[in-house]
């Protein structure tokens, strides 16, 4: 199916269907963009784990996942996918267990405590102050400051 063809707008009705929330804390753990898809795909599916009673004696929840099957999920090489996976381990994010030689790597993801999480997100703390004049937080919302953008007198460069 052609997604660009059944593209409806985002309105104040519309249902969500079939999406992966990623959580804030990842963007202030400086993590590839796509480290971050990998982890909320891992993460994503640790609740089909739970669901299905998935966990070892401590109770940690873990995902069974080729490197083949993930690289077909995110679109990319395998050897792309171990690399993520070493810096999501680097992170301290995932733990990967090889239970039996041969079978599919088992991970056991890690998440911040709650109480670790702070309640301003970090990547929006000083984002207004970084970016300018032209986007503002307000009411918890980025908005845009519409405005003319002066041009430089190029005579007035050199000063």
């Amino acid at each position: 199916m052609n997604y660009l063809d059944a593209l409806t707008p985002y309105t104040k009705d519309t249902t969500l269907v079939n999406f992966m929330p990623v959580p804030k804390y990842l963007f202030a753990m400086e993590l590839s963009s796509t480290a971050i898809l990998l982890y909320v795909h891992l993460l994503n599916r640790a609740s089909l784990s739970k669901e299905n009673g998935w966990h070892n004696r401590d109770g940690w929840l873990y995902v069974i996942f080729t490197v083949p099957d993930l690289a077909r999920a995110l679109h990319k090489g395998r050897s792309t996918i171990q690399k993520l996976l070493v810096e999501l381990e680097e992170k301290g994010l995932v733990i990967r267990s090889h239970p039996v030689p041969g079978e599919p790597t088992n991970y056991f993801l890690r998440i911040p405590a709650a109480s670790a999480v702070p309640e301003e997100e970090p990547c929006f703390s000083s984002f207004s102050e970084k970016i300018g004049p032209a986007l503002k937080m307000e009411e918890g919302w980025l908005k845009f400051q519409w405005g003319r953008h002066q041009k430089s007198d190029p005579n007035k460069l050199r000063e």
